[in-house]
C-alpha cells in the first residue's frame, strides 16, 4: 500500500469524509466551514453536526438550510479578509471547502 493510499483511508470513508478524522480534529470544538451550502462543504457540515460538533459556516448569503441543522452562519466572502477573521472568531479549526465554480471555459 502507498502512502497516499494510507493518508486516503484515514481522510476518507466509504460515504465521505472520515468521521472518525473528523471527530480527532475537532474533539467537540468549533470548526469554521467554509463553502458549506456546496457539494463538499455540506457533506462536511453534515459529518461535524452528526458528531455532535459546534459548526460555524462563512457563507455570502442566508443559508437556511444550515441554520435548521443548527449551523451558526456567518455572513461574509472568503475574497474578503475581514469577514473570514470575523467568522473564524472563536473557532478552533477550518474546513475550507469554498471553491471557484465556472461553467464557462478559461
Amino acid at each position: 500500500m502507498s502512502k497516499s493510499e494510507e493518508h486516503e483511508d484515514i481522510f476518507v470513508g466509504k460515504s465521505g469524509v472520515n468521521p472518525e478524522y473528523l471527530a480527532l480534529l475537532l474533539a467537540n470544538r468549533h470548526g469554521l466551514v467554509t463553502g458549506a451550502t456546496g457539494f463538499l462543504g455540506s457533506h462536511v457540515v453534515s459529518q461535524l453536526r452528526g458528531a455532535g460538533h459546534d459548526v460555524v459556516a462563512l457563507c455570502r448569503a442566508e443559508a437556511g438550510a444550515l441554520a435548521a441543522q443548527g449551523v451558526e452562519v456567518r455572513r461574509g466572502d472568503i475574497l474578503d479578509g475581514a469577514s473570514v477573521q470575523a467568522a473564524a472568531a472563536g473557532c478552533d479549526g477550518l474546513f475550507h471547502c469554498a471553491g471557484r465554480v465556472s461553467r464557462r471555459r478559461e
